[in-house]
């Protein structure tokens, strides 16, 4: 009996818990905290426009990169259903799938590289700390959303 009564308690208390924001979400608000500590951290005014211009840059990379990689992912994920579907397919899309990858990861080296000509190493290493944060919020948002998906998965599979 004991133990319905903490899985029944646990199961209102994660029935009645709010949802974690989507990734999306998370990375507006990342951005935002960024936007304001650099306008906070950056003194020179050109400097800190041009700054916060590549951080705009760099948020739209993380958009469409993420929404590239859910587009990926459904199409492996309906190639790899398919019977018929040959090795050469999968490869063919595997390869596609990895440019993509590697042109998005190409483009933030040459933001970050950007970055770095623009600050100073006083101000990288105060801005380092929050990027390093927000990155971490991105990915557990993006960690739950996944685990969500799986959720429901499973249980429409049911």
């Amino acid at each position: 009996m004991p133990r319905r009564c903490a899985a029944l308690a646990l199961l209102l208390i994660l029935g009645c818990a709010k949802p974690p924001p989507p990734p999306e979400q998370t990375l507006a608000d990342a951005l935002e905290h960024l936007e304001q500590t650099v306008r906070e951290d950056v003194a020179d005014e050109r400097r800190r426009d041009a700054v916060l211009a590549v951080t705009g840059q760099v948020y739209e990379l993380a958009l469409a990169s993420a929404t590239r990689e859910r587009a990926w992912a459904t199409r492996l994920r309906e190639a790899n259903r398919r019977y018929d579907t040959t090795p050469d397919e999968l490869e063919a899309l595997v390869s596609q799938w990895r440019e993509e990858r590697r042109q998005d990861l190409d483009r933030l080296i040459a933001l970050r590289i950007r970055l770095a000509d623009l600050l100073t190493a006083e101000e990288w290493e105060r801005l380092a700390k929050h990027r390093l944060a927000s990155l971490q919020a991105y990915l557990d948002a993006v960690r739950a959303a996944l685990e969500r998906r799986a959720l429901e998965g499973r249980e429409g599979a049911r």
